[in-house]
């Protein structure tokens, strides 16, 4: 099949597709405003955990931050799956980050291409930005009732241009290859089922460890921006629940449950 008319349809995902976990219902769109918005409301409607929304293109696709992600048709994947983990609230960002090491490892069997994790949700490749994460939870009476996991990632987008070209690219740009998207996405969630597995089962710490080996952001100077505040120091290690621990320059440690890494003085966007 041509990559390039090739569709994440139902079929095409679930066909070869080695998991137990997710088998779909699998909601396929050509265009979609969000599929992280679709789901959530298949969430609320009693969706079962493994449904997965995708679409070819989003026109509201969004980022952290309430960021845009841009979202062009056929190239990227534009995914989100409904989780229904017996957790408690306050472990949620386990799951973003057992998916970042999911990316990770998806990348990496489908490809053979190594990419890296930035704190707290970017996946990174050549020192830009390929794609992101968006967990969103639903609770009621302070419970978790399901969470969603959006997944948008850069795969075949041509040469990137503009403002943006010195932030992002994608597989294709930097390896002048091709890639079956449906390929990488069947990956991705046969990696995240097994390493969700372990979630679920105590085994968090050693996900932890293995995403602490894929990060850029550890054991350098960064600055990390809160809004309108910045903190820089020394990023020293990524806590259970997440949290950033950064020492500042007067030796005070300081933990960021949140924020967005950003260049320091000097350097150019790849460097960090």
């Amino acid at each position: 099949m041509d990559l390039f008319t090739e569709q994440l349809t139902p079929e095409n995902i679930t066909q070869g597709l080695n998991t137990r976990r997710w088998r779909g219902p699998v909601w396929h769109f050509h265009t979609l405003t969000s599929t992280n918005d679709l789901a959530k409301e298949l969430g609320n409607q009693g969706a079962p955990e493994g449904t997965l929304v995708v679409a070819e293109a989003q026109t509201a696709g969004r980022g952290r931050m309430g960021r845009q992600w841009v979202s062009p048709l056929a190239v990227g994947l534009y995914v989100s799956i409904i989780l229904r983990p017996a957790l408690p609230l306050e472990e949620l960002p386990k799951i973003t980050l057992t998916t970042a090491v999911a990316v990770v490892r998806a990348i990496r069997r489908a490809t053979g291409l190594q990419t890296a994790i930035k704190w707290p949700n970017d996946i990174m490749l050549a020192g830009k930005k390929i794609g992101g994460i968006l967990s969103e939870m639903a609770t009621s009476r302070e419970r978790l009732q399901f969470v969603v996991v959006g997944l948008g990632l850069n795969v075949n987008n041509p040469r990137i241009s503009g403002e943006l070209a010195a932030l992002a690219t994608s597989l294709a740009q930097e390896s002048g290859r091709t890639f079956s998207r449906v390929r990488i996405v069947q990956t991705w969630l046969e990696e995240f089922e097994t390493l969700y597995d372990g979630l679920l089962t105590q085994r968090f710490p050693d996900i932890l460890k293995e995403w602490k080996e894929l990060t850029i952001t550890l054991g350098r100077q960064v600055t990390v921006r809160q809004g309108s505040r910045e903190i820089s120091g020394l990023a020293l290690d990524v806590a259970p629940d997440g949290a950033l621990m950064i020492k500042q320059a007067n030796g005070k440690v300081v933990s960021l449950a949140a924020g967005e890494v950003i260049p320091r003085p000097g350097e150019r966007p790849r460097d960090y």
